[in-house]
């Protein structure tokens, strides 16, 4: 899909284990918390937009966009995509609605691991653990602000997503 670990390297969505080592992280550490960072990607990206667009607007859209990147031979978006597309994706400040809805997932993933026995959270020596709650409040709140915005731009260019 469009997002990336990029989207989640600065703050108020950042995940620390989005970037590269070198901050002290363990790599088995990092390479697992990437590793659920594009899983998240990969299963709540394509959830915001089908939620956000409905169904069939939504994997158009999806379908689109996966055949301007992924085939041989690519196929230039149509502009009502390429403007879908701007309008949920800042593509050069690596900022989103989708990422702050993933975010939110992310989180919760991050933070609980599922045992055999139930949930468990890490524990740290000289650490306190703190809740996630605040983060994906704000992250929710900013995905919430910037949907206010896309949906006034929806309404003036409907006609172009209807079926």
């Amino acid at each position: 899909m469009i997002l990336d670990k990029t989207y989640f390297s600065k703050r108020p969505i950042k995940v620390p284990q989005s970037e590269s080592l070198g901050n002290g992280v363990s790599s088995k550490i990092s390479t697992s918390d990437a590793a659920i960072i594009d899983e998240c990607i990969n299963l709540y990206e394509p959830k915001f937009l089908i939620n956000l667009l409905g169904y069939d607007v939504a994997n158009e859209f999806i379908e689109a966009y996966k055949a301007s990147i992924l085939t041989e031979n690519p196929i230039d978006l149509e502009p009502k995509w390429v403007a879908l597309k701007n309008k949920l994706y800042n593509i050069t400040e690596k900022t989103s609605p989708a990422a702050n809805y993933v975010f939110f997932f992310i989180c919760d993933e991050i933070i609980q691991t599922t045992t055999r026995v139930g949930s468990a959270v890490g524990k740290l020596e000289e650490t306190q653990v703190v809740s996630f709650i605040q983060k994906q409040a704000t992250a929710w709140n900013l995905m919430t602000e910037n949907l206010f915005c896309f949906y006034k731009w929806l309404e003036s260019v409907q006609s172009d997503y209807e079926h």
